[in-house]
């Protein structure tokens, strides 16, 4: 009796323990039954998502599928904007071949709760169910084919500047604007597509570039309106053919800009002078007579520049008087040219721009410096004869002349020796005087043809006593060296300079055929 409960006891723990393995060992079943369904699921697990698509319960080919349709569609939409100015650039991402790397997305998606031991599965999947899963997609396109169409933008948005540029008409003078130069900056402006592209993102992007400034605006050429220093000269019309020559020439210089610190050359600005450039026949000096020769009157075009020059204050490098005076400004006023071996050469020693204006008009040849004035001085020029060289006489026997009979074949003039001085004013009184030439005129000497001929009746015989060609030789006077002219110094014989006669129309050109190595 006393065995009776201890058997008792032990018997209801025997159930209670067999219940509990029965228990037990229903739920690992069920657990693993429950865990072989879902580590042996064919579709992705719940709550996954492909970007913002909904992968749940798919396939790989069904999740390939959704996200193809819905994403490749985001970019057909999807582009680069590209501003500049007005000018807008629309560059679809299909056109760069953009595209998302969508198997090995899938393939992520599909590996969730799948890798790992069978508690890390169950653990990643149970994760997936109370937190949902996002997957970024990786996305490529053709690089090598944004260059192409930066070069096209480049084409229509680089220019050089252009600078800003001035005329004068009717008087007046008209400015007209500069325009900016643009520089596509394309390392800056591929490196701000590849970030848009790489972000997927649709923000317009400003091309940058940079801005070239032109040398020349219009604030600068807007100073041009003060006359720095003008001077005209008197020419004769009627003479067709050095008429024409002073016009060409003073066409070729009209509307010259020059910038602070920039050279001029009256032969480089003129450039050839012969018959081809429409230069013409005109009577010119060689050895003290008036012949033809072509470009005849250009130097009075470089004499009256010179002169506005002297009184713009502007700085002259190289200037040299004619060997023989003219008639169209006083001693020492002049500037001689000759292609190749004399030209008339200024810089513009000013801060600011210059303008050169020149035109003939009736008889009248005007030459005029224009700028900005910053001070109230005027300039002329004076000239000091310092010396006067008297001309010799040379007598040559003429048997073709009778006796007593005497022709002038080539008139005499005198030479001089001139001193010329910059003078500035201010309210009309003297301030300063300062030397600016030295020039040297040399004499022409003069010959008279004088008859030996006997008149009629005489004694034929007496005509002849000792030699008529020696006694004729004998009676020529010998001129007496004089200082050499300017010419002579350079080595520029005289036949190359243009030089006016007293007439004041009669100029020598640049070059003539009787001077071949002129070469006009």
């Amino acid at each position: 009796m006393l065995l009776e409960p201890v058997i008792k006891k032990n018997f209801k723990f025997k159930w209670i323990l067999l219940i509990a393995a029965i228990i037990l060992i229903t739920t690992m079943i069920t657990l693993m039954v429950i865990g072989a369904f879902m580590l042996n699921q064919k579709t992705i697990y719940k709550n996954v998502y492909i970007e913002s698509v909904d992968v749940s319960r798919l396939s790989k080919e069904e999740a390939n599928k959704k996200i193809t349709e819905i994403l490749n569609s985001e970019i057909d939409n999807h582009q680069l904007e590209l501003k500049h100015n007005e000018k807008i650039w629309i560059i679809p991402y299909s056109n760069i071949g953009y595209r998302y790397n969508y198997d090995e997305a899938v393939e992520k998606a599909f590996s969730v709760g799948r890798k790992g031991s069978i508690w890390n599965r169950i653990k990643e999947i149970n994760s997936t169910r109370n937190k949902p899963l996002f997957i970024s997609l990786s996305s490529s396109y053709e690089g090598a084919k944004l260059q192409p169409l930066i070069n096209e933008i480049r084409k229509e948005i680089e220019r050089e500047p252009i600078d800003a540029s001035i005329t004068r008409i009717n008087g007046s003078f008209r400015v007209k604007e500069e325009i900016l130069g643009h520089k596509l900056l394309e390392e800056q402006l591929l490196k701000l597509m590849e970030d848009r592209i790489e972000g997927f993102s649709s923000e317009p992007i400003k091309i940058p570039t940079e801005i070239i400034e032109p040398q020349l605006t219009s604030i600068q050429l807007d100073e041009i309106k003060d006359v720095l220093g003008e001077f005209q000269t008197t020419f004769n019309p009627s003479s067709e053919g050095r008429a024409t020559n002073i016009r060409l020439a003073s066409e070729s210089i009209n509307n010259r800009l020059l910038m602070p610190n920039e050279g001029f050359s009256f032969n480089e600005a003129t450039g050839p002078r012969g018959l081809e450039e429409g230069y013409q026949i005109a009577p010119v000096i060689l050895n003290g007579k008036l012949v033809p020769g072509i470009g005849g009157g250009i130097c009075q075009v470089s004499t009256t520049l010179y002169n506005a020059l002297v009184r713009a204050d502007l700085e002259v490098v190289r200037r040299q008087n004619h060997s023989l005076p003219v008639a169209y400004v006083p001693l020492g006023h002049d500037a001689t040219v000759a292609d190749g071996y004399i030209d008339l050469q200024f810089i513009n020693n000013k801060e600011y721009p210059i303008y050169l204006v020149s035109y003939t008009e009736g008889d009248q040849l005007y030459v005029g410096v224009y700028g900005k004035r910053t001070d109230h001085v005027t300039i002329s020029l004076d000239s000091k004869v310092v010396g006067v060289i008297e001309p010799q006489i040379e007598v040559r026997k003429d048997p073709n002349l009778t006796a007593g009979e005497r022709r002038v074949e080539r008139e005499a003039k005198r030479g001089y020796r001139v001193t010329t001085f910059k003078v500035y004013y201010r309210d009309s009184k003297e301030i300063k005087r300062e030397e600016i030439s030295t020039d040297y005129y040399r004499p022409v000497k003069g010959i008279v043809a004088e008859g030996i001929a006997p008149t009629v009746g005489e004694n034929s015989n007496s005509n002849t006593e000792g030699g008529g060609e020696e006694a004729a030789e004998e009676t020529i006077e010998e001129e007496p060296p004089t200082e050499p002219s300017p010419d002579e110094a350079t080595g520029i014989p005289e036949e190359a300079i243009d030089e006016d006669s007293s007439a004041g129309e009669s100029t020598q050109g640049e070059a003539k055929p009787q001077v071949p190595s002129i070469g006009q």
